[in-house]
């Protein structure tokens, strides 16, 4: 093939065997051959790492549970000890379509850019599985707006998402001590900040994933809307926090202080409001405390019951 590329296929995973059963069967599935399938199991104990030990075309990292960011930090050096050349990394309950990975190959021709395949929702094909941003700030929540040809944006999650181990040596691996919940960001920002990369979504390349529960609050009339994540409060812990940390590290300080903590304190507030169900003034003061923690750089897996 003119356009061959060696690829090692990174999945992270942590409990959750029968979607991770889907997962690899959908790469092996693949109409493009893919070198090696890596998986990290995360302290898994469901099973999972029996049935992992019984599949001879995988080859398997056992670890403590680190996190997606930890998985991912593991999955990419790895990937270098492999001397892979292209990692297409996602987390297990990702279902690449039979066609994805070829279109991916198909359309990355730098090494140094970030590709990544589009999330969708099984239930719903046309709807994104979360608010991507283009680079022209716009907003996009279905798989129309995004055209037919490759789409630059502001960053991609770790899911699907396709770049060489060249860029790897160069950028380093993920930031292990976010633990969950923008890992894929910082990632992006940094390629985006040392290597020059631009990032992009290949709308031919599809892969099924859950979609991301959003509520969404307008504060005033003529108002933007604040989308947040309806998610479990222990997982917000991190959002809260590892935000705030990219924000302070990525951002002029002006904009960070006067912009974007802000920002971050009106989402809580509205956390708050709309998301916490119960506990919620204990809530609200964990959050805050991850907003603190993010600011002073202090991260790494967190005991939410014990805060």
């Amino acid at each position: 093939m003119k356009n061959h590329k060696a690829v090692l296929a990174v999945v992270v995973t942590y409990n959750r065997l029968e979607l991770l059963k889907q997962c690899i069967e959908s790469l092996r599935n693949q109409t493009y051959t893919i070198e090696r399938i890596l998986v990290v199991n995360n302290g898994s104990n469901d099973g999972t790492a029996q049935w992992l030990d019984e599949q001879q075309d995988l080859y398997v990292v056992h670890q403590e549970n680190l996190g997606g960011a930890g998985g991912f930090h593991t999955g990419f050096r790895e990937a270098l000890k492999q001397n892979a050349e292209w990692v297409w990394a996602m987390d297990d309950d990702c279902i690449p379509q039979p066609e994805a990975l070829e279109r991916l190959v198909q359309y990355a021709e730098n090494a140094n850019n970030i590709y990544c395949s589009v999330a969708v929702d099984a239930q719903n094909p046309k709807q994104l599985c979360w608010i991507t941003k283009g680079i022209d700030g716009r907003r996009l929540q279905r798989t129309d707006e995004l055209g037919n040809v490759p789409m630059e944006v502001a960053g991609v999650p770790f899911l699907a998402i396709f770049l060489s181990t060249a860029l790897i040596k160069k950028i380093g691996f993920p930031l292990k001590e976010l633990f969950i919940w923008g890992d894929d960001t910082e990632y992006c920002w940094r390629a985006k900040k040392q290597a020059q990369s631009k990032i992009f979504y290949i709308p031919q390349s599809k892969v099924y994933h859950p979609a991301t529960e959003y509520i969404s609050v307008r504060l005033l009339p003529l108002m933007p809307r604040i989308n947040l994540v309806n998610a479990a409060p222990w997982k917000l812990y991190y959002e809260f926090r590892n935000i705030t940390f990219l924000n302070k590290q990525y951002s002029h300080p002006i904009k960070y202080y006067f912009f974007y903590l802000p920002k971050t304190i009106v989402k809580l507030w509205l956390s708050r409001r709309f998301i916490f169900k119960t506990a919620t003034k204990q809530h609200f003061k964990n959050m805050l405390k991850a907003i603190y923690a993010g600011h002073r750089g202090k991260l790494g897996k967190v005991d939410y019951e014990r805060l």
